[in-house]
């Protein structure tokens, strides 16, 4: 017999009274070694009865089960696997998810940023298909019109990109990683999320970054919200390094950031703005699983007042990603 991680496996064997007088019986159950439970069974003369007990494997392997019963001892043993479902770096999700895995096709990065007190600049990259996949994990189960969604950090791979003349007379070059596995939720019902992001940054509030959450009209079925912990690796011409802290919220509804700081910053008043695309509404093999759909994100992060060079740089970012799906387990 082979089991799923986490389903109950249900152990009987027959308990035998083979005595002309009533009898009681201390039945116990052993998996692995390990005691799991025990029962008294009473029995009348030359009767038997049936005992089971119930265990929940917790991960892969063969596990052996003794029961040394009266008469009739059991030994037997089952086999456990993880359910279908993705695996990355060794770790796995369960039957319970979608797993799906998309081609970004199109996008964006755009910067805006300042070196020193010098002008604000910006420069917008552009991303085509082949430069990043990124997977989607979907839960089956729908709670309150909403469906738990997680981005792992393994199944987001983008490669460099090349940012010329981003400092004056030397390019560099940005790899923008995902730190770790970032939640969300995606809203299947009509009319029930609200996922639009205002943010506004400045040097002087805590975080630096304060996101507010929806406009006040709730938003189409197929809309997403996911928090993310982002890192920009940046390498210059000129073999120096930078790492870019980016917490930001990628949504399929309107992302807007504003930085408001002290007026001789040149960056103070710069704005972001970018609208996603919801997922369908019905799709592919299950409702809002393995359809098209556009997120985005805008904000700074923790990224005001870095030194580089020993130089002040504020930077601003908008992340906008095209989704399109390749592949459904």
């Amino acid at each position: 017999m082979v089991v799923d991680v986490g389903s109950v496996v249900n152990i009987s064997a027959v308990v035998n009274n083979p005595n002309s007088a009533n009898c009681n019986y201390n039945v116990t159950c052993f998996v692995d070694g390990s005691l799991i439970g025990s029962k008294i069974v009473k029995l009348t003369a030359q009767a038997n009865q049936t005992v089971t007990f119930n265990y929940t494997p917790t991960k892969e392997g063969t596990f052996n089960v003794t029961m040394p019963t009266p008469r009739l001892p059991l030994s037997t043993s089952f086999g456990v696997v993880n359910p279908p479902g993705g695996c990355w770096n060794g770790t796995c999700v369960d039957g319970g998810y979608w797993v799906t895995k998309y081609d970004v096709v199109d996008g964006r990065i755009t910067l805006n940023y300042t070196i020193g007190h010098g002008f604000c600049l910006r420069k917008e990259l552009t991303i085509q298909r082949g430069d990043g996949v990124v997977t989607l994990l979907v839960n089956k189960a729908v709670i309150n019109g909403t469906r738990e969604v997680t981005l792992p950090s393994a199944g987001w791979q983008f490669d460099s990109i090349f940012v010329s003349d981003m400092f004056p007379g030397l390019n560099m070059s940005l790899v923008i990683s995902l730190k770790e596995n970032a939640a969300g939720k995606l809203y299947v019902q009509n009319r029930i999320g609200d996922v639009d992001v205002s943010s506004v940054s400045s040097l002087n509030s805590s975080p630096m970054q304060v996101n507010t959450y929806g406009d006040g009209k709730k938003d189409a079925a197929g809309s997403l919200l996911v928090d993310a912990v982002l890192e920009g690796n940046a390498q210059t011409s000129a073999g120096e390094s930078l790492v870019l802290p980016l917490g930001l919220v990628f949504t399929t509804g309107n992302s807007t950031n504003v930085i408001s700081m002290p007026t001789w910053k040149k960056i103070d008043g710069a704005t972001l703005v970018s609208n996603g695309m919801f997922f369908a509404e019905e799709g592919g093999l299950a409702s809002y699983v393995g359809t098209n759909g556009t997120i985005t994100a805008t904000g700074t992060g923790d990224c005001l007042g870095l030194i580089f060079k020993t130089m002040h740089i504020d930077l601003q970012i908008e992340i906008k990603l095209v989704l399109e799906p390749e592949s459904i387990e």
